[in-house]
């Protein structure tokens, strides 16, 4: 976000010498004052009748993003907020509509009070908002470092706001790491995607995008469904902090399964045993229960099939329910041993077909 200074200040001219060009002025300010004498350069600042203690300074800006947004990201926002700190006990708040696509047109004005004996030390953060649903959504935010602004006819340093993703809350990240060099999928099957974050984490939103997403798309911001094969890099961001994982995507012909002697000596005894003992009454989620011992059945019929097609389709069946189990947080609470015993299960089978995790 590029910044620009410029003011009115109080300037003292004798009557009969015509005021100089800009190339003079600052050396004939000079001798004038001295003509005049200390009185009149107090007159000048210290707030009498003879002129004014302050000037009023005013900033222009307008925004540089840090990455480039994409048209659907650029068309969701609604609102530009811009906050000035420093210039006095409360903020000094802009707000403005968004009615243009193009950063260019997002230009703002901001004056401030300096006084003319001292600079003033000011910051700047800047919100760009979704207002979808009537509920404010910090898409993208940056903040200066401080700086001064003084009553001078000196050019003003020129400043950039540079505008990351995500709320303010993320400029106090300090990293981002998925823990892993690569994730390998089946096409048509999903994995959640995890990191860890370091820093100021309190508040902050990170985003995901995948580099092909004719290989690869996302759902719900955290999983990633292979779509065909091929290979393209995960990119998770946010504020400063970003973090790339490959992802490589199999055919899903390539999946071969292990005779059915290994499955019924391994993760076929796991899968009847879930079906037969975990789904009982106990279970606060009933409905939800229901449908995951259906698809873990259906699970185990596919895998003694050895049908890769179909144990591909249960399998992402039998995830979805497990994910989806207990929409209020109490179920999975309460029904914690057992959902974990089932978690087992799908990642004997991840790992059998070598595709990612529930």
């Amino acid at each position: 976000m590029a910044l620009n200074f410029w003011h009115d200040t109080c300037v003292l001219w004798h009557p009969l010498v015509p005021p100089p060009g800009d190339h003079v002025r600052r050396k004939a300010l000079r001798a004038l004052l001295a003509g005049f004498g200390l009185a009149a350069l107090t007159a000048c600042v210290d707030g009498n009748p003879a002129g004014p203690s302050h000037t009023s300074v005013a900033i222009s800006a307008s925004p540089v993003f840090t990455i480039l947004p994409t048209q659907a990201e650029l068309a969701a926002l609604d609102l530009l907020r811009v906050t000035l700190h420093g210039a006095g006990p409360a903020p000094i708040v802009l707000e403005r509509k968004i009615e243009a696509s193009s950063q260019a047109e997002w230009a703002f004005n901001l004056t401030v009070e300096v006084a003319l004996a001292r600079p003033l030390s000011i910051y700047l953060e800047t919100e760009l908002i979704d207002l979808e649903g009537g509920a404010e959504s910090v898409e993208w935010s940056g903040r200066t470092s401080a700086f001064q602004i003084r009553a001078t006819f000196e050019p003003q340093e020129l400043r950039q706001v540079d505008l990351f993703r995500g709320p303010l809350a993320n400029l106090g990240l300090t990293s981002v790491d998925f823990g892993a060099a690569g994730l390998a999928l089946v096409e048509g099957t999903t994995s959640t995607l995890r990191w860890t974050l370091a820093g100021d984490t309190t508040g902050a939103v990170m985003y995901v995008r995948t580099l092909d997403e004719s290989v690869a798309s996302l759902e719900e911001r955290v999983r990633v469904r292979g779509q065909r094969s091929g290979s393209t890099k995960v990119v998770v961001f946010g504020g400063r902090v970003a973090d790339t994982l490959d992802l490589t995507v199999r055919p899903i012909n390539s999946v071969s399964l292990p005779p059915l002697a290994q499955l019924e000596a391994t993760i076929l005894p796991q899968l009847d045993y879930v079906v037969s003992n975990l789904f009982m009454e106990t279970f606060g989620d009933a409905a939800g229960a229901s449908s995951m011992r259906d698809e873990m059945t259906s699970l185990g019929a596919a895998l003694r099939s050895r049908q890769g097609q179909e144990v591909i389709g249960a399998f992402e069946a039998a995830k979805a329910v497990w994910r989806s189990y207990g929409k209020d947080s109490r179920f999975r609470r309460d029904d914690g041993p057992q959902l974990g015993v089932i978690a087992i299960s799908l990642i004997l089978v991840a790992n059998t077909l070598q595709t990612g995790l529930p």
